[in-house]
């Protein structure tokens, strides 16, 4: 034990020091050989651990749950922030601040293993506060943990109630890794959880890597949509496991816990995961991998949540369904790379419906969508596309905006985001960015004000992880006041001048005005032009007369006579022919099934929606005794025949999971206002 953490600790050495006219390909293949040396003697040192230590570090199972000790001497963690996506977004527990182990000071002797950080009142806002200001980033400061600051108790780091927190958060030169990386091939590893009764969500690994990777086709995934977003600076690819995957990626593990106790919360059940990924791979997570996502089964214990994720880390775990959910997967992905949340216009921690980091799209295949002004000002996608603009007190100024699925499409160099500040003073805290919301492309299934300028307001200036909130969207013609701009005196009035959708690309015109205009040239001061030398003509002598009044209006018309009377009965209406044309529309194989008229064949994913087959080879389908829309009264059959969302509410249709219907197909979809009761119904 003593001989192998010794060994571990002199890779530790080596690998930091290295000749200054060492050469680069020397300190490449020095650090390769480091890496699997350090790898080899993570599981010894694991395994001799759990040899010592049989209660607190005996396999990934209950026994991680270990008996209270004190941690050693100058023990430290690297600080983790852990965010929640909950399914009801008007509670928000806020960042929850945990330490994660590496192998050599973990309790159990295991990389990767995640425990909250329990202490007072003043010690957690302490916490909150140096996270705030920057003096906390996650994923690289460390917490000194010791006999004296802190006690393991099996399932938390407890803090000592006198011990002054900064006094104990450090943030090294070489702050270790840099997990926020958004450009270049990004390796990710998915790992499929297995219980001990073999609870698992059911979709085999092969579907669960079309999901996440496409690797069979599936149109819409976390790599196609970052992908886009990024116009192909970022790639995600399968992790390489080593030949000990199931399929290109995934990573299947079975631990032994009961998922369903309730004892077992989610540090217990993730760290367990963990442990059996690590115990599989041979090596510490994140190992080779940039990000790593786990998929259980269900949530039983805690729950209300979708998904979470750590900021500027390497881990987010999925439950049950929402693995697959494009929306969530891009908005888990966006807390790896530092994003905060998005909140909306009211007041909500993420209800900004125009970002994959407000309230994101729970469905599998509807998911292009992509991030807000604020958000793609702080990637480093769009890098020659932002810009900081000055406005200045007195003047109007206009500029012209191109959304950023038009981000290459753009032979002007139009910005995609404005940052605001006031002449050449860096903006505060509180920034404010103006982008054009182009629904298109990469953006295309955008939730909230398609095609409309939008106003965000976040803080760190716009370049570090910051809650953002919604403050305006507009459409052409409409103006936003933001009043004493950064405490300037001054309102400034944010106004979208024009929108011009049929251009190439689509652009938005919108002017600044900060504070009242003043005139650019004093008026002229020159003399009026003289008066007309020829004077005005003799008025006539006599009026001309008018023209006599018309005759009286003509008499009142005579009565119609009656009509006759109806027959007994009005004839029905023949019935109208079944809607074979919107069966063609219809992308979703339950909306298709659960339909009258229409049947879906070939596979749930990658089959198509057409007429009932009546049998002798042609189309024939039911004849309902009603048209589905109803005489007249819209959602017909050519009306429903639309893929635009906007064209099918408008056409009294039914949206349902990404069709337009007529109401009589629709699943009771849009009766149902509760979110898990949705996703529960297929809806």
């Amino acid at each position: 034990y003593t001989l192998i953490k010794s060994s571990l600790l002199s890779t530790e050495t080596q690998t930091t020091q290295s000749p200054p006219n060492e050469s680069t390909q020397t300190k490449t293949e020095k650090a390769s050989k480091m890496f699997f040396q350090k790898s080899a003697l993570s599981l010894l040192y694991a395994t001799a651990a759990m040899s010592l230590l049989p209660e607190e570090a005996a396999g990934a199972g209950s026994n991680l749950r270990n008996k209270s000790r004190r941690l050693k001497k100058s023990t430290k963690c690297t600080i983790a922030v852990a965010v929640e996506l909950r399914l009801d977004p008007t509670v928000d527990p806020g960042e929850q601040f945990e330490c994660e182990f590496d192998e050599i000071n973990s309790p159990n002797g295991v990389g990767g293993q995640i425990y909250p950080i329990k202490g007072n009142p003043s010690q957690m806002a302490e916490f909150k506060k140096m996270f705030n200001n920057g003096l906390i980033k996650p994923g690289a400061s460390e917490l000194e943990v010791g006999e004296m600051e802190a006690m393991y108790d099996g399932t938390a780091v407890i803090l000592n109630p006198n011990a002054n927190v900064p006094d104990h958060v450090t943030l090294p030169e070489q702050a270790g890794r840099r997990l926020a990386v958004t450009k270049g091939e990004k390796p990710i590893l998915f790992v499929r959880v297995t219980d001990v009764n073999g609870l698992v969500y059911p979709h085999s690994a092969a579907v669960m890597g079309d999901n996440v990777f496409g690797t069979l086709g599936d149109p819409v995934n976390l790599k196609s949509q970052l992908f886009d977003c990024s116009h192909g600076q970022l790639e995600v690819i399968p992790g390489d496991a080593y030949g000990k995957e199931t399929v290109p990626g995934v990573l299947d593990v079975t631990i032994d816990l009961d998922i369903t106790n309730s004892a077992n919360d989610r540090y217990i059940i993730h760290n367990a995961a963990s442990a059996a990924a690590v115990a599989k791979l041979g090596f510490s997570l994140p190992g080779p991998y940039q990000q790593v996502m786990f998929s259980v089964e269900k949530c039983y214990t805690g729950c209300g949540w979708a998904a979470y994720a750590y900021i500027n880390s390497w881990m987010s775990v999925y439950q049950a369904q929402y693995y697959f959910m494009t929306g969530v997967q891009v908005h888990e992905l966006g807390h790896n790379f530092n994003l905060a949340h998005s909140g909306g216009l009211d007041g909500a921690t993420y209800t900004d419906h125009t970002c994959m980091m407000g309230n994101p799209l729970y469905s599998d295949d509807v998911g292009k969508m992509c991030y807000n002004p604020a958000k793609n000002y702080q990637l480093n996608w769009y890098d020659s596309a932002k810009s900081n603009f000055k406005v200045y007190d007195g003047q109007s100024i206009s500029q012209e905006l191109v959304g950023i699925a038009d981000y290459l499409n753009n032979p002007n160099g139009l910005p995609v985001t404005l940052r605001l500040q006031i002449g050449d003073t860096n903006p505060p805290s509180g920034a404010y960015f103006v982008g054009f919301n182009r629904a298109a492309g990469a953006n295309a299934q955008n939730d909230e004000a398609d095609d409309e300028v939008t106003i965000i307001e976040t803080g760190n200036n716009g370049e570090g992880y910051s809650q953002s909130f919604l403050k305006a969207h507009l459409i052409q013609g409409e103006s936003y006041t933001i009043t004493n701009f950064y405490n300037s005196g001054k309102d400034l009035v944010v106004t979208a001048n024009t929108i011009d959708l049929d251009a190439n690309p689509a652009v938005a015109t919108v002017s600044l005005q900060l504070g009242d205009v003043t005139p650019t040239d004093p008026p002229t001061t020159a003399p009026p032009t003289n008066p007309p030398t020829a004077p005005p003509t003799a008025p006539p002598t006599d009026p001309p007369p008018t023209n006599p009044p018309t005759r009286a209006p003509t008499a009142a018309p005579t009565t119609a006579p009656p009509t006759n009377a109806p027959t007994a009965a009005p004839p029905t209406n023949p019935p109208t022919a079944a809607p074979t044309q919107s069966c063609s529309t219809i992308n979703d194989s339950n909306i298709c099934r659960s339909s009258t008229w229409c049947s879906w064949s070939g596979s749930p994913k990658k089959g198509s929606c057409g007429p009932v087959d009546g049998g002798g080879g042609g189309e024939s389908t039911p004849s309902p005794t009603a048209s589905p829309g109803g005489d007249g009264g819209g959602g017909g059959t050519d009306s429903c025949a639309t893929t635009d969302k906007k064209v099918c509410e408008a056409n009294a249709c039914v949206w349902s999971k990404g069709s337009c219907v007529p109401p009589a197909m629709d699943l009771g979809c849009s009766s149902i206002s509760d979110l898990q009761t949705c996703l529960d119904s297929g809806c």
